[in-house]
């Protein structure tokens, strides 16, 4: 199963090995850089990781040829810090305002960042 070199994919890989050795089962943990590497892995037919942790909405669905979900399994918080004068704080800030500006969201690379 991709998993991750750390964080939350890690962590949530290690409770399904451990779940899983209970049933009698060797779950093998393989440390990717995250969500894009994981997806690719399923992607490539000839590769022999045949789980992974994905973060939702990645890729478009014609892209994903003999990929299946699951389901979801974890939600991911998405922390947003800005500097005070980027909003007028008497008013609520909603996803349009958000859109209006410039933001950049995980390294190059990340699942977060597509």
């Amino acid at each position: 199963m991709a998993t991750g070199t750390g964080g939350s994919y890690k962590v949530l890989g290690e409770k399904y090995k451990t779940y899983f050795e209970k049933k009698g089962i060797e779950l093998e943990l393989v440390e990717t850089h995250g969500s894009k590497e994981n997806l690719q892995h399923l992607i490539d037919r000839k590769d022999p990781i045949q789980a992974a942790l994905v973060q939702g909405g990645m890729i478009a669905v014609d892209n994903l040829s003999g990929v299946e979900s699951l389901g979801s399994v974890d939600y991911e918080p998405f922390w947003m810090f800005y500097r005070k004068n980027a909003f007028n704080e008497s008013i609520h800030v909603s996803d349009r305002d958000i859109a209006k500006l410039k933001i950049n969201i995980g390294p190059v690379g990340s699942g977060t960042r597509t």
